[in-house]
């Protein structure tokens, strides 16, 4: 058995066939969404299957043109166990959007504060700022994907 915890499922050719082939070996696949509305496509698709499940994600890069979709995020909260992908992106991409990014992020981690959810968060070249809104929100069971940076941020 294999486990995905960060799957872009439904940036694949054929995400129907993949679940299928997943869903066959008994692999978990977690599969992370861009937008709030973008889990909204797939949730009626993936609750059938039993091994995969659909994340609620804002993705830092589309935090700053779609900042009205913060409704939808807190509409389809309960919906899911999982959000995914979240984040702070500040890198040469993603810095010209940071007071977006961080704006969106906070809004977001103030509606999970309460909620015992899996997350997975995205932060290329903003792991300090990250961690830190993390730990002020009180965000537990948390998943670093693409994680760069100082392992001395990290408490032992």
């Amino acid at each position: 058995m294999i486990i995905d915890t960060h799957c872009h499922f439904d940036m694949m050719p054929n995400p129907e066939q993949y679940l299928k082939q997943q869903e066959v070996k008994k692999n978990i696949s977690i599969g992370m969404t861009n937008l709030p509305s973008h889990f909204l496509l797939g949730y009626e698709h993936v609750r059938q299957y039993k091994f995969s499940r659909l994340a609620l994600g804002f993705h830092p890069l589309y935090a700053s043109e779609n900042k009205s979709e913060l409704r939808l995020f807190s509409q389809c909260l309960d919906k899911t166990s999982y959000i995914g992908e979240i984040g702070l992106d500040f890198s040469n991409e993603g810095l010209k959007t940071k007071d977006d990014q961080v704006f969106v992020l906070e809004k977001v981690l103030q509606l999970l504060s309460e909620k015992n959810k899996i997350v997975s968060v995205h932060s290329r070249r903003a792991e300090k700022v990250l961690f830190e809104m993390l730990v002020t929100y009180g965000i537990k069971n948390v998943i670093f994907h693409w994680y760069s940076g100082p392992l001395s941020l990290i408490p032992k």
